[in-house]
């Protein structure tokens, strides 16, 4: 409207146009014009609202369906207790098995799809797992999903469940230092170590080992790594805690560490951390909450207090009975000591 007697007061001047018809003509066109563009727009807007719209009502109808198929096969299962049935089931899972992993009772409905269908050859139950790719990621941090993913790579064969590693290369140290995304690591050490693939999951931890092995959750993976790893990993690992072998054996999450270093690295970093612990740091360590378990491994050790000359472990620990036994962890550790001693 504004442009329209915007345009008759410019035509007031027009000597050609002295009625001023055509300004108003043209003012009232550009001004229709862009009213057209802006309901356009508008449309255009509510178009892709109403497809949006319609896009996730089915993708919430498909998720309620699954939901439903496996609230219904869970609750045949308890009145009646009799197995599902593969040949229905696994039909109803095509196109659903992201749904379902997404729910606690779904979830559970997968697995047990994976476990039977791959001890019929392991085909079927690769082509279940693969309806998870684009989601990997997302299933490995889900409190449901994290569980499918973990069966799929004990289930399907190394080569089968290899997409599952190429979706978590790049994010390798996000996923060990997640909660649940942890487990999948450590799944993938037990079951697909062989893979070439896994091992440069591990190399991409290898550069905050130091800090993974102290995490609350991505200790677990390094654990994972000490016993079915390469041994290069071992000795990189091996490596690290020997840099400040006091403090990693005395926190709660890398003494198990060392003990790993003595059970599961090369002869050449077993004797590294034996001798790395003198008589007085295992005293020092068995006055500790966390440490009284490295000393104790350390003492149950032959190869350590064969070293110090002794030919039984009690004989280098009796000059410090009294000072251990007035100690709370101290004291804790000779009961565990006695034990072996007997």
């Amino acid at each position: 409207m504004h442009s329209v007697l915007a345009a008759a007061a410019d035509a007031a001047d027009d000597p050609d146009d002295p009625d001023g018809v055509s300004a108003v003509r043209a003012g009232s066109t550009n001004a229709a014009t862009t009213a057209y563009a802006d309901g356009a727009a508008r449309l255009g807007s509510a178009a892709n609202l109403r497809r949006l719209r319609r896009r996730r009502a089915a993708e919430r109808k498909a998720r309620e369906e699954a939901i439903d198929l496996a609230h219904n096969v869970g609750s045949e299962g308890k009145q009646h207790q009799k197995p599902w049935k593969q040949e229905s089931s696994e039909a109803q899972l095509r196109g659903r098995v992201w749904a379902l992993a997404q729910d606690k009772d779904g979830c559970r409905l997968v697995q047990k799809a994976l476990e039977k269908l791959a001890r019929k050859g392991g085909r079927e139950a690769a082509t279940i797992a693969w309806e998870l790719r684009g989601h990997i990621l997302e299933a490995i941090k889900h409190p449901h999903g994290n569980y499918v993913i973990q069966k799929a790579v004990a289930q399907l064969s190394v080569g089968s469940s290899s997409f599952i590693v190429q979706a978590i290369q790049g994010s390798a140290i996000m996923v060990a230092k997640h909660r649940m995304g942890c487990r999948t690591l450590c799944r993938l050490l037990e079951f697909c170590s062989t893979n070439p693939q896994v091992g440069r999951l591990v190399d991409e931890l290898m550069p905050e080992i130091s800090e993974l092995c102290c995490h609350s959750f991505a200790h677990h993976v390094v654990e994972s790594v000490m016993e079915h790893g390469e041994e290069r990993h071992k000795h990189r690992i091996a490596r690290t805690l020997l840099t400040d072998v006091m403090r990693f054996a005395d926190h709660k999450n890398t003494s198990y560490l060392i003990e790993k270093v003595l059970s599961n690295c090369s002869d050449e970093d077993q004797r590294a951390m034996l001798y790395a612990l003198d008589l007085n740091r295992i005293i020092d360590l068995a006055k500790t909450r966390y440490g009284r378990h490295v000393a104790k491994t350390m003492l149950q050790d032959r190869r350590w207090y064969t070293a110090w000359g002794a030919e039984k472990s009690e004989q280098l620990i009796s000059p410090w009975k009294s000072e251990l036994e007035a100690d709370c962890f101290g004291f804790l550790f000779l009961k565990d000591m006695a034990k072996s001693w007997r």
